[in-house]
């Protein structure tokens, strides 16, 4: 059976969920007809996998609504568990679909239009500015990003940082496993950046605690205005 393209456009199960529903179909049999659109997968192309490896005739049923676009991306969206930046992602692959690609966009002069950034950002309860990061990343981001993205197994913002911090040559042959290791390293040091912050604000505190039993003499009140604003400047760097 061939996957609609609404289908298609869901990302895939990691193998652990797969493995998962595999056994539940194993031992309680489909519970949840595969919904078909014609004679393509509407939805649970997981669900058929699974029945095709298990030698299991799979149940299906003709989607009967008038929504097929809303019903195989809401309900896909909401029963996966997509993380924000995975419905970051799909909502961009929405809003760059074409005409005729999707069969309940904007109708303007009789013709059917894929939905705005703003409109998948409805139907997806994400962030308009999370769509554009996703969009930026699909448009600039090596192919290995992307699908990790996706996937789940890393963040838009993991992914922002890691393309800003690792050489494009690297990220090209890296896995899915290298990528996340990634992302955990470069929090890491940032955490580690922060500690030293948050240090080094404390002992600047001691220190103008210390000046203030001094007489206040010019040079004194020099130094009040030299600490206060490092400090000013650390509260800064951590706020942002």
């Amino acid at each position: 059976m061939k996957l609609h393209k609404y289908c298609s456009m869901i990302p895939p199960m990691q193998q652990d969920e797969f493995s998962k529903l595999k056994d539940s179909i194993s031992r309680d049999g489909l519970l949840v007809p595969i919904i078909m659109l014609g004679d393509e997968i509407l939805d649970g192309r997981h669900r058929y996998q699974a029945c095709k490896e298990l030698g299991i005739k799979p149940i299906t049923e003709q989607y009967s609504g008038n929504n097929p676009f809303g019903y195989a991306i809401s309900l896909n969206a909401t029963r996966r568990h997509l993380s924000q930046s995975q419905r970051a992602m799909l909502a961009t692959s929405i809003a760059t679909l074409k005409k005729g690609e999707i069969g309940n966009g904007r109708k303007v002069e009789g013709q059917i239009y894929p939905p705005t950034i703003e409109e998948a950002s409805q139907t997806l309860s994400v962030s308009a500015s999370a769509i554009k990061t996703a969009k930026n990343i699909k448009e600039n981001a090596p192919e290995s990003i992307i699908k990790s993205v996706e996937s789940g197994i890393i963040t838009l913002n993991a992914a922002s940082k890691i393309i800003k911090n690792i050489e494009p040559e690297l990220l090209e042959k890296a896995t899915p496993l290298e990528l996340n290791a990634m992302s955990k390293q470069l929090s890491e040091s940032i955490n580690t950046k922060i500690s030293k912050i948050a240090s080094l604000a404390k002992q600047l505190r001691i220190e103008y605690d210390a000046l203030m039993r001094y007489e206040h003499t010019e040079q004194v009140v020099t130094a009040f205005h030299d600490v206060h604003f490092e400090l000013s400047l650390i509260a800064q760097m951590k706020v942002n």
